[in-house]
């Protein structure tokens, strides 16, 4: 009989041969020694009927055809993985099998009903296609088959009932069974335990490479356990190079985390998307795999972020225009059939010298796995969209290694099974905490089904991790070494997974005792002095490559928060440009003044450091903008005409005139900015926000129609009117520069300055309690009083009028001049003002310019903290970290 022993894997059955031939026993020579695998293989060519076992890969894209075909489930990622289980663990099974057909139990549910209707659908398009369940195969071998085996399988864990039923029918009866050993034991005493507590994670690399640095400094070689090798590779591997240790890890990365999967993933989101979103496209363009040069790629970014009128079939005209490279792209994201240019790729990836070896080995494994995934998709008769899905749960193969073999190596608990016990002078075993490790069984809606058809399907998830553990455990033949942080990422503190506390208990007299472990570490005394800890506090020497504390260079003065340092001082205002001079004085406009007065921290993020996005967008600053300019192009073609300003008699022309004006203004949106000039069009994209456009308009209609009974004996006489930097005017300490929205007088010579608002607040009243002047907003009070000095103007108000659909009006007026008649919506105790004790408006403002100084000295001593006025300042503030967000002073 012949003699066949079974791994779970290709690797520990190389490392299983190599321990027969280690031996040189003579009843080791004709031992087969393969995995289960491989073996359904070989006796299915011999002995099958000529159908090709099905891979994982192909599985998946065939329950998504038949998905698709039953329209019972999406097809997602997640139901896709569900799916796919079942038929992996349920075909062959006479219970499944049968429950395919329709014999199911009373008890199964119209969702069961589905699940099995889909892997009967699925069974149809695999056989049509010429191909076979493992499970399948294990099921009609042994009737195919006329010899049987001595049979071992050595390593497996739990074993389904497919599995089993085929390795007995196999060995005659019965197989020798050897599970892989879940049972977490003390070390033998010729290897060392020792115990890492780092305080959390930032301290982990420098500690463990410590410890490989002191244990591998003679040559010894390290095998280190780790949830997410990778990161622990790329943290470790400069530390340990810097003292001449070489290091490899055995890891893999999702196809969307790799530079080429991300630029693939961002032009076929790009071109699938229902609207333009240049957004979408940045990640490739950007890329190296676009061949478009970086300078051209971030320009060619703004002006098509900054369009919003901009069509896909323009964005992708300018980027493909740009290279060949960026060509093949677009055809690959567009056609399954250009699978094959992923090889033009692929030759490019592999002249790019100025990529790291790392870089290159992962970014052509990215493109590799793009290829099959096409080429499979091709083959099972799916759709590209279908295609792109599948690499959401694609994984690349990112191993690499700075020598081979490397002294170090970083892997997952995982793969120690791989290797033969002992095969590692050390080993170190990280993120032993019970949230990296949790234990948790398996419980969905197949494990239920499975129960209801009588197929044992157990789910042993704490077998599993100690398997792990032991395995790892094991490979150590000097040192074993158990690394736990202290402490999570939110500070709390962590407890250890199940088998680190089973393997220090292995230590304990009674495990069941309180009182023989160190309350800080959980550890008993003979274990203690083996623990080495570290805080992460030191975050240089912990980061460093050399492992040495940090070398003082120069000594700074630690930085003032919310202030600008002296040296900088000078920065926070830049001198101005006109077109004629240059105004060294520090020159601010209104805006930016009631900017710092709400917090001076947002005036630096926004006003000085300018931190605004690239996107072109459609919101409030859009309508202020175009609002503007229709009321002022309105009031120039209405004064024009004769109409001094609107009454009841010339309310229906006003009304046309608004219109045309509006309708004029609008078509005239779609034009593009000139050379680098950006300004706040607004314009259109979806049917929603051209009814906001049509809202707007009937806004301006209604305001208008107010303007009739607002201010009757005052006409406009000063429209946008500018004061330029050349004029700038002299206030409180600084020049002042700006744009008036508009100015209106009476007979007398009297002004009120308006400012357009598209919606207006009890933050824009001038006065509080008992008439005290309030801390709110000043804009239309500074231009008064750059006005009164500008112009010489006797200015009686400063207005903030809402033209929105309800009549607001705020600020500051004089109520000796006018009243709460003269102004529909103007809130009389807040706003008016009553000349009183020698005081008249004309206080007003410069009481306010005294309040004003004593911000503005601030701002030029460079104060610039997070202090918020009021809460919702923060609501456009591009600091969105800020402690003080959205804080009440």
């Amino acid at each position: 009989m012949n003699q066949i022993v079974l791994l779970p894997s290709y690797a520990q059955a190389q490392e299983h041969r190599k321990a027969l031939a280690d031996v040189g026993s003579p009843t080791a020579l004709g031992v087969q020694v393969t995995t289960q695998d491989a073996w359904l293989d070989e006796l299915w060519s011999l002995f099958g009927d000529g159908r090709a076992i099905v891979d994982s890969m192909t599985r998946d894209m065939l329950l998504a055809y038949a998905m698709r075909s039953t329209g019972d489930f999406p097809v997602t990622p997640g139901t896709l993985m569900l799916i796919s289980r079942m038929v992996k663990e349920g075909m062959g099974l006479p219970a499944f099998m049968n429950a395919m057909k329709g014999s199911v139990p009373v008890t199964i549910t119209r969702t069961e009903r589905a699940l099995l209707g889909c892997a009967s659908e699925y069974h149809v398009v695999l056989s049509r296609a010429g191909l076979v369940e493992p499970g399948e195969v294990m099921a009609a071998l042994p009737g195919c088959v006329p010899n049987r085996y001595d049979l071992t399988v050595k390593g497996f864990g739990l074993l389904h009932p497919g599995q089993r039923a085929f390795f007995e029918a196999m060995g005659g009866g019965s197989f020798a069974e050897e599970p892989a050993s879940d049972r977490v034991h003390a070390l033998d005493q010729s290897i060392e335990a020792s115990f890492l507590f780092p305080g959390g994670a930032y301290a982990r690399p420098s500690l463990v490479a410590d410890q490989i640095a002191a244990s591998c400094a003679e040559g010894a070689t390290a095998f280190v356990a780790c949830k997410k090798p990778l990161d622990v590779y790329e943290a470790c591997a400069p530390l340990l190079a810097a003292q001449g240790i070489t290091c490899g890890v055995r890891a893999r990365k999702r196809f969307f985390d790799t530079a080429f999967g991300r630029a693939i993933v961002s032009l076929y989101e790009f071109k699938s998307a229902d609207e333009c979103r240049p957004a979408l496209l940045t990640d490739f363009l950007t890329s190296p795999f676009s061949g478009v040069g970086r300078r051209t790629a971030f320009d060619l970014d703004a002006r098509m972020r900054g369009n919003r009128l901009i069509t896909k079939e323009e964005c992708l005209a300018r980027v493909l225009g740009e290279s060949e490279q960026a060509r093949y792209c677009d055809e690959i994201v567009s056609d399954l059939d250009a699978s094959i240019l992923i090889g033009s790729l692929i030759g490019s990836m592999q002249g790019r010298s100025d990529w790291s070896d790392a870089c290159r080995v992962e970014q052509i494994a990215a493109a590799f796995a793009l290829r099959r995934v096409m080429e499979t998709a091709r083959a099972c008769g799916l759709d590209l969209p279908c295609a792109m899905m599948f690499l959401e749960f694609m994984y690349v193969n990112v191993s690499q290694a700075t020598a081979e073999p490397p002294q170090v190596l970083f892997a997952t608990q995982q793969e120690a099974s791989n290797y033969r016990p002992g095969s590692f002078d050390v080993v170190v075993a990280t993120e032993l905490d019970s949230v990296s490790y949790a234990v948790k069984n398996r419980t969905d809606s197949v494990t239920t089904l499975f129960e209801k058809l009588g197929i044992d399907s157990k789910d042993d998830a704490l077998a599993r991790v100690r398997r792990n553990f032991v395995a790892t455990e094991n490979l150590a033949r000097v040192q074993f070494v158990c690394e736990r942080a202290m402490n999570d990422e939110d500070a709390n503190p962590t407890y250890p997974c199940i088998p680190l506390q089973e393997f220090i208990d292995c230590y304990r007299e009674n495990p069941s005792a309180t009182d023989d472990v160190d309350e800080t570490y959980g550890l008993p005394q003979e274990l203690l002095a083996t623990v080495r800890s570290k805080g992460e506090e030191a975050l240089y020497e912990n980061a460093a490559h050399d492992l040495q504390p940090q070398q003082p260079q120069v000594v700074v003065d630690r930085p003032v928060a919310g202030q600008v340092s002296d040296g900088s001082r000078h920065l926070v205002v830049l001198p101005r440009i006109d077109r004629t001079c240059v105004v060294e004085t520090p020159c601010l406009s209104p805006s930016q003044i009631e900017s710092y007065l709400e917090c001076p921290h947002k005036w630096f993020a926004h006003r000085r450091l300018r931190l605004e996005g690239i996107d072109e967008g459609f919101g409030a600053v859009e309508m202020g903008d175009f609002a503007h300019a229709v009321l002022n192009d309105f009031y120039t073609v209405f004064m024009e005409e004769g109409h001094a300003r609107v009454t009841a008699d010339n309310r229906d022309r006003a009304v046309e005139v608004l219109a045309a004006c509006f309708d004029g203004r609008r078509a005239i949106q779609a034009e593009p900015a000139h050379g680098r000039q950006r300004r706040n069009r607004l314009v259109a994209t979806t049917s929603v926000e051209e009814l906001q456009i049509d809202a707007l308009k009937d806004k301006l209609v209604r305001f208008v129609l107010r303007e009739a009974n607002m201010l009757p004996d005052f006409h406009p006489h000063l429209l946008e009117y500018e004061i330029p930097i050349a004029q700038a005017v002299d206030y409180a300490g600084v020049k002042v520069f700006g744009r008036v929205d508009r100015v209106d007088i009476d007979e007398a010579g009297r002004a009120v300055v308006i400012d357009y608002k598209g919606s207006v607040s009890e933050r824009y009243a001038a006065f509080g309690e008992g008439g005290v002047l309030a801390n709110g907003k000043v804009q239309a009070l500074i231009y008064a009083q750059l006005l009164r000095r500008h112009l010489g103007l006797d200015v009686r108000g400063a207005l903030y009028i809402s033209y929105g659909k309800t009549p607001v009006i705020r600020g500051a007026y004089d109520g000796s001049l006018m009243g709460k008649l003269d102004l529909p919506g103007c809130k009389v105790a807040t706003c008016e003002f009553h000349p009183v004790d020698g005081r008249d408006f004309g206080s007003v403002l410069d009481e306010t310019e005294e309040r004003v100084a004593e911000h503005i000295k601030h701002l030029l001593e460079g104060i610039i903290e997070p202090a918020p006025a009021y809460a919702t300042v923060c609501d456009w503030c591009p600091v969105k970290s800020c402690p003080k967000r959205g804080a009440d002073e």
